[in-house]
């Protein structure tokens, strides 16, 4: 079968399927590492379909959605600039300090895209998520749709962000007290994202394209917790996370999944209660566990991550401790082992190539590693 049946088959927990060897590659800096520990300069991250042939990963989705070609909000605008730092206007109007080159950090914002009700209303209408898509016979979304449809690899379409996203336009203070201090505001930003997300589904839907998962992008959690408590969850994010997954559901897309860094524990269920089923990226040292989310919530969803991505720091022995405590989950059904994040750069080439070998000694995933004439110089 291709990996798309194999994937439809596995989340279905059809008996006998193996979970996909799908897999995270290295962070930017590491890759530069790398490149100085004897991997193959011709290889790319950036190029992640060859990535995976050449080290044995099965591919990633097929990542699909449409968007109306317009100018952006803002000119993006350089407004200081070092030897190693950037201080830049993006495009959505934030303003940011960033590192240069690939040792980056999360860049440090100076100014939110939004601080006031004026200018969420001027980016609530440039979005202008109520208006028309591009036509199905524009040749960008021609592509797109004859990608979607003739897909080897799971397809899934990009539908934005309920929370994570006005997070971003907010900053993190003024999004975590908005729905206190403007109710009304902050009920209004989510129902635009949650309208972005309809008219993507229903674009596809409309088109008779298959879907293998409607995902999300969150990151509203940190290792404490989530930025909004269950309750504002449940009364602001609940009823829209609903609506969405019937709406999924009624041209048969039957996966959506959620991507949140973090301990989402506090409001897991109520995005199972809303029918999402699937989650990742499991991060562990937020003391997310995968064997103990299997066991609190057997069958009510899928799980992709869950491997403490600095664990492969260790030796051969550490990394087999970490591949072994995710076994079980494994065994159980309903869980792709990845790492629950991009491989940082603290992790050696040759500790990569022991982790892939190591994935299919402990896992039976993928073939044990690349050909090593392939991947070293």
């Amino acid at each position: 079968m291709t990996q798309r049946e194999q994937y439809r088959a596995f989340c279905r927990r059809e008996p006998g399927v193996c979970p996909p060897n799908m897999d995270n590659g290295p962070l930017m800096s590491a890759y530069e590492r790398w490149l100085s520990e004897g991997l193959n300069p011709t290889l790319d991250p950036r190029r992640f379909d060859e990535w995976c042939d050449v080290f044995g990963l099965d591919r990633y989705y097929c990542c699909v959605n449409v968007g109306v070609s317009k100018p952006p909000l803002f000119l993006e605008e350089i407004l200081e600039e070092t030897e190693t730092i950037v201080t830049k206007r993006q495009t959505d109007g934030s303003v940011i300090r960033d590192n240069k080159g690939w040792h980056k950090s999360i860049p440090q914002e100076l100014r939110p895209a939004v601080t006031c009700r004026a200018e969420w209303e001027r980016l609530r209408d440039w979005l202008d998520v109520d208006g028309p898509l591009p036509s199905s016979d524009d040749p960008a979304v021609v592509s797109v749709l004859e990608r979607a449809r003739t897909a080897e690899v799971p397809v899934r379409l990009s539908a934005g962000s309920i929370l994570g996203t006005p997070r971003n336009w907010l900053g993190f203070e003024a999004f975590a007290m908005l729905p206190y201090d403007d109710p009304a505001w902050f009920e209004e930003m989510l129902e635009t994202q949650c309208r972005f997300a309809e008219a993507q589904i229903r674009y596809f839907g409309e088109q008779g394209v298959q879907l293998d998962c409607v995902h999300f992008w969150e990151d509203i959690c940190f290792k404490n917790g989530p930025i909004v408590s269950p309750t504002i969850f449940r009364e602001f994010a609940l009823p829209r996370y609903r609506r969405i997954v019937e709406l999924a559901r009624s041209y048969s897309y039957t996966q959506v999944s959620v991507d949140s860094d973090g301990n989402i524990e506090a409001l897991l269920p109520l995005w199972l209660e809303a029918g999402v089923n699937l989650f990742w990226p499991l991060e562990v040292q937020a003391g997310m566990d995968i064997n103990s989310l299997q066991e609190r919530y057997y069958g009510q969803t899928c799980w992709l991550g869950g491997i403490h991505k600095h664990r492969l720091t260790g030796g051969d022995g550490a990394i087999a401790a970490e591949l072994a405590r995710v076994r079980p989950a494994m065994e159980r059904g309903g869980y792709i082992p990845t790492l629950d994040h991009c491989c940082p750069s603290d992790v050696s080439f040759e500790n990569y190539l022991t982790y892939l070998r190591l994935r299919h000694d402990i896992l039976g995933l993928g073939r044990g590693g690349p050909d090593h004439a392939v991947v070293c110089r």
